[in-house]
């Protein structure tokens, strides 16, 4: 695997420059971070097809949550060619939520928008509070979904054949579950997006909610 050979690399000792063996390190973290990230939607698919997925409800400050995801997301990238804009007002934005399972929606998001973009990638996280909902969106310069995948692309293991072409390594459970986590929350996931332009996806948070500490997902799939 490419963190295998990293690691061999760094472990050689035939990289003496300290700027580059950051550079890798980097590279390092952000492979453990998509495999953590890939592991985790296996598992919680497992508890979703079971009914058994679970979240705890809190307030939860969503600007310091998208900046953290941000930054996550940079580090994991080292190298040139990301351009990762956040735009969050400065006053504070809160909703009733499961602050893990958020991050979890939103990295799956801008994962998506990372793998999907090719050459010189531009994505723009979004979080904007209105009257009746409060919206975080994760904008990409990609190649787009076509108009006939747009119904099948929240459906488990479900990928377009320019998806497999430009990412052969994805399984399709990443949407599934960030629908899934939105419906928990009461709330909802949007989709624009134009072939070869780009795609442009919304976690959407309701204002006004029932309040419950836990609450279990509102349905199975089977």
């Amino acid at each position: 695997t490419s963190l295998r050979g990293l690691a061999d690399l760094l472990r050689s000792g035939k990289i003496s420059e300290e700027t580059r063996r950051e550079r890798l390190l980097g590279l390092m973290a952000g492979e453990c971070g998509r495999l953590t990230r890939f592991l985790t939607n296996v598992l919680d698919f497992g508890k979703i097809e079971q009914n058994a997925k679970v979240y705890e409800l809190k307030e939860t400050a969503l600007g310091p949550l998208v900046r953290d995801v941000a930054e996550l997301v940079r580090e994991g990238h080292p190298d040139a060619g990301l351009e990762l804009e956040v735009v969050a007002p400065e006053s504070p934005v809160t909703v009733r939520a499961d602050a893990d399972a958020v991050r979890q929606a939103l990295l799956n998001l801008v994962d998506n928008a990372l793998k999907y973009s090719p050459g010189r990638k531009e994505v723009t996280v979004d979080l904007a509070a209105g009257p009746d909902a409060v919206v975080i969106t994760v904008k990409d310069n990609g190649m787009g979904i076509a108009p006939g995948d747009r119904d099948k692309i929240f459906e488990p293991f479900f990928r377009s054949s320019q998806a497999v072409a430009r990412a052969p390594s994805g399984v399709g459970l990443g949407l599934k579950v960030v629908k899934h986590i939105m419906d928990s929350h009461d709330g909802r996931v949007t989709v624009e997006s134009e072939p070869g332009k780009g795609s442009a996806f919304g976690l959407v948070f309701p204002r006004a909610r029932v309040e419950k500490e836990t609450r279990e997902p509102p349905f199975s799939s089977t």
